[in-house]
């Protein structure tokens, strides 16, 4: 039996998942509507579902990787604050999906984690600085540096789609106004059209 990855990103219209060889190589990807509106516990349930139709005969997860737009309290492995799922906030995601999959997980804001990811085995590899922007219910950004993940003091850094570029503008998502995630994400250009 193969060893693999689970990676998932929670979006806030949709949730996709991808399992992946230890080299990086895609075995399995899928794609499901994100159920916010119907509590917690259905969330849950319903993510760890997901996540079990992407196993796959021969292969064993060691490990999930969950990505998530918003502010995330590394040491605890808690999301603090989504501008586009308000139901994670303060939710502990992390330790209910590890009881519902019995592997480990691990959770990083959504952007960070595609950089990541496009560091080990995407059109990063090989590259030592660069900047990655997510485009989908909001946008985010993830900054590699000298070949690392940077995020700062706070771990808030690089966060590009919160930089106000007009402070009268329009409502974000995170509360503000202006942000440029209220000009330039999915949402933003819905809102728009």
């Amino acid at each position: 039996m193969d060893n693999c990855v689970m990676g998932i990103d929670i979006g806030g219209t949709m949730i996709k998942g991808a399992l992946f060889d230890l080299s990086g190589r895609l075995i399995k990807k899928a794609a499901t509507s994100t159920i916010a509106d119907k509590g917690k516990e259905e969330f849950i349930e319903s993510t760890a579902l997901f996540l079990d139709s992407l196993k796959k005969a021969g292969f064993k997860a060691l490990a999930v990787g969950v990505g998530m737009a918003g502010v995330l309290d590394k040491e605890r492995q808690i999301l603090l604050q989504s501008p586009n799922l308000p139901l994670l906030n303060s939710l502990p995601l992390k330790n209910l999906l590890e009881t519902a999959l019995k592997i480990p997980v691990f959770i990083e804001n959504d952007a960070n984690i595609a950089a990541l990811g496009e560091l080990w085995a995407g059109d990063g590899k090989g590259l030592d600085n660069f900047l990655m922007l997510t485009l989908g219910t909001g946008l985010g950004s993830g900054l590699i540096i000298n070949g690392k993940l940077w995020t700062g003091e706070s771990g808030k850094a690089a966060e590009f789609g919160h930089v106000i570029v007009n402070p009268d503008g329009a409502q974000c998502g995170c509360g503000k106004r202006g942000c440029l995630e209220a000009y330039s994400s999915g949402s933003a250009m819905l809102r728009m059209a």
